[in-house]
């Protein structure tokens, strides 16, 4: 399922797109730390939306999966993710000791790219369609797993709070992450895209994928991974030295 290393613009432009609205979000939920009054806090963490919070992650999450098909290595991205996962797993319980991030973004990509090493072999013998099919039905099965549901029946009560298996998403009342993305449901949407990534890189429509409408987003594209590190602490920066010389 592999194919020939290039830059997709398109999909670049995308990652531009998506790492724009992901750097939005994350200024107006800064604001409402700092600033409460500017942004109501309530409406960012309401229920309902919640799914327009993770549209984003959901692409970002599809995207990976594509694009496993256009990298040299999925081990060393994996590796790569896993270490920068690391880096913000220390730097997060210095600054919020209470509520780090545990299993975050670059957690789960960490994982499914590490787990798609040695399972991409037997699972390239799925037809696109079946395996696309596949990851949507495990992503909309255990999507409500961390509340204690899967497939809409309840869990048995002693695979709650198991704290090995905080990753997997099993409902745990002991632990909190400030950002959260379990293997289940979120892998689900991985295992799709590398599906989805077979047909939509396959000629020829790989050939109009690889014609730039946005050059200036593809650029942004393309330096996804150290604009999704850099980008919180240069607001908390900046809001920092707001709030100071507002008193």
């Amino acid at each position: 399922m592999s194919q020939a290393h290039c830059r997709i613009a398109r999909l670049d432009e995308v990652r531009g797109v998506l790492i724009l609205l992901v750097m939005l979000y994350h200024l107006l939920y800064d604001i409402t730390l700092f600033f409460p009054q500017a942004i109501p806090r309530l409406w960012l963490l309401s229920r309902e939306y919640l799914w327009l919070r993770a549209l984003v992650p959901g692409a970002f999450i599809l995207l990976c999966g594509v694009c496993t098909h256009l990298s040299h290595s999925n081990l060393r991205r994996g590796l790569v993710c896993a270490a920068m996962a690391a880096v913000i797993r220390i730097a997060s319980g210095l600054i919020a000791p209470q509520c780090p991030i545990r299993f975050g973004l670059l957690h789960l990509l960490a994982a499914c790219l590490l787990l798609w090493q040695p399972l991409h072999r037997p699972l390239s013998r799925l037809p696109t369609g079946a395996g696309l099919l596949l990851g949507l039905a495990l992503f909309g099965l255990c999507w409500r797993m961390e509340e204690g549901l899967l497939a809409g029946f309840p869990l048995p009560q002693r695979w709650w709070d198991l704290d090995g298996l905080f990753w997997l998403g099993l409902p745990n009342h002991r632990l909190i992450s400030a950002d959260y993305f379990p293997l289940l449901p979120w892998g689900g949407l991985f295992l799709a895209g590398c599906y989805a990534g077979r047909w939509l890189l396959s000629s020829p429509r790989r050939e109009r994928l690889q014609r730039s409408r946005s050059p200036g987003m593809a650029v942004l594209g393309r330096h996804t991974l150290p604009l999704y590190l850099l980008h919180q602490p240069v607001w908390f920066g900046v809001l920092a030295l707001l709030r100071a010389a507002h008193g």
